[in-house]
Parts: structure tokens; sequence; C-alpha cells
């Protein structure tokens, strides 16, 4: 589902996009903000930050977290509420995530090719 760069380095593996791990949602223009690159070497222009505020376990096998998305500032831009719903058996195992986004001050979403739920593979 994902690579192993940049936690390590892997045979014929790319090893660009320092910001490709695991799976994330996010976007790269809020207000301005840069969340997309969410590595710690990237400076290059506003970056801001999205921080888990609260995680917990529901009935049915949901991980629920609430993150605020913070410009840098420390404001929050965005409050995201997500299920991650695990279920599945020995054969398949599906992940299935369910995102809310609330806009804790006026919000513009700008033009960018960089959004959305993506993988690092």
């Amino acid at each position: 589902m994902t690579r192993g760069f940049p936690m390590e380095n892997l045979p014929g593996e790319s090893r660009d996009h320092l910001h490709h791990r695991g799976l994330w949602f996010s976007y790269d223009d809020v207000n301005g903000v840069k969340f997309w690159e969410n590595d710690p070497s990237y400076t290059k222009g506003r970056i801001g930050k999205i921080v888990t505020r609260d995680v917990k376990w529901k009935d049915g096998g949901i991980l629920n977290a609430t993150m605020d998305w913070r410009d840098p500032d420390g404001n929050a831009l965005l409050v995201e509420d997500r299920d991650m719903i695990f279920s599945g058996d020995a054969n398949r195992e599906p992940l299935i995530f369910r995102i809310t986004l609330t806009a804790a001050v006026d919000v513009t979403l700008g033009d960018t090719k960089e959004g959305a739920f993506a993988s690092g593979w």
C-alpha cells in the first residue's frame, strides 16, 4: 500500500517527494497556506500543520480523530473530523475513510493540483 522511502531506502524505489508517506488527506492551498508538502525539511511558502487534537476508538472498529489545520501562526483554518473504519477478514482488509472538514474561519481553497487523498506509492 505504501513505499519504504523516506523511512528506509529500498532498491529500485523512487527517492523523490519526501512528503509521500503512507496514506494522507490534505490540500496545498488553504487561504494561501500549504498543507500538502508536510516534510519538516520543506521551507518554501507559508507552511501549515495538521495537528491531532483527539483520537478515540468507537464501536465497530472505527478510529476517530479530530485535527486542526493550523496556519504558521497557530490559528486553526479548518477542523477535520476523520473516521477510519477497519473491517475485513483473512482474505481482505478494507479501510474506509470518512472525512468532514469544517471551516474555523472564512476559507478559500486555491486552484492547485495538490490536494485530497493520496498514498506514498
